[in-house]
């Protein structure tokens, strides 16, 4: 795979990386799906994607797509000095999580992303 391409848009180098995100809102639900690969210009920020990256996003889309809308309010609490929202069975059990697993925590615009292990 090559390292490096000319962007169509600015005319530009586009890097190959494998940190593209792709965010779509899907049935009133916003959809992140990270660590893609693809080409990123380093003057104006255009990404391509190759074939087998729309692939798997397509896949990943169509299997969000199939599960039930899993939502639920819940109260922030305070643990000691920290701050803690509960995660409701429904939710482990559709993430196919146990307890454990390392979380990342990132803002998103006004929203907390929490991204777990892929299965």
């Amino acid at each position: 795979m090559k390292k490096t391409m000319k962007c169509s848009e600015c005319g530009g180098t586009a890097k190959f990386t494998d940190d593209i995100e792709f965010l779509v809102e899907l049935d009133d639900r916003d959809v992140l799906i990270a660590n893609l690969t693809g080409y990123r210009c380093a003057q104006c920020a255009m990404e391509y994607h190759s074939a087998d990256t729309v692939e798997r996003v397509q896949s990943i889309l169509k299997a969000i797509k199939k599960r039930p809308k899993i939502q639920f309010a819940r109260k922030l609490t305070r643990s000691g000095k920290r701050w803690v929202v509960g995660i409701p069975p429904e939710i482990m059990e559709a993430l196919g999580l146990h307890g454990g697993e390392k979380t990342k925590l990132h803002v998103k615009g006004h929203k907390v992303v929490a991204e777990f292990p892929s299965k």
